[in-house]
């Protein structure tokens, strides 16, 4: 099988938002609330209560899917090459953070 998770929100992102077949407010539902109600977890919501679980990205910001792109051991993807919208810049879970932005990815 191919890859598929690290890049299902730029895609998402630069071919249903920025195509504007998808409002961000949809795609949050369709990415995080609803597969949380599905799993009957306490997340996909910011609400007291539900777990600190928050994903901050800029959705104009352009990646390019290259090999390196894959945090996972795996990069057989047919979007290597693409240039798309919507980079992921940090990752807050259970109210940590585990993934922040890279001193090259920062701007000055």
């Amino acid at each position: 099988g191919m890859i598929g998770l690290e890049t299902a929100f730029p895609l998402a992102i630069e071919h249903l938002v920025r195509t504007e077949m998808l409002a961000i407010s949809a795609l949050v539902e369709k990415m995080c609330v609803n597969p949380a109600k599905i799993l009957g977890i306490n997340a996909g919501s910011l609400s007291e209560g539900s777990d600190a679980d928050i994903v901050i990205a800029d959705i104009d910001a352009e990646v390019e899917i290259t090999k390196d792109f894959f945090e996972s051991k795996s990069s057989n993807s047919p979007f290597i090459g693409s240039r798309l919208h919507g980079k992921v810049e940090t990752v807050i879970k259970n109210g940590k953070i585990i993934v922040e932005p890279q001193p090259e990815d920062e701007q000055s």
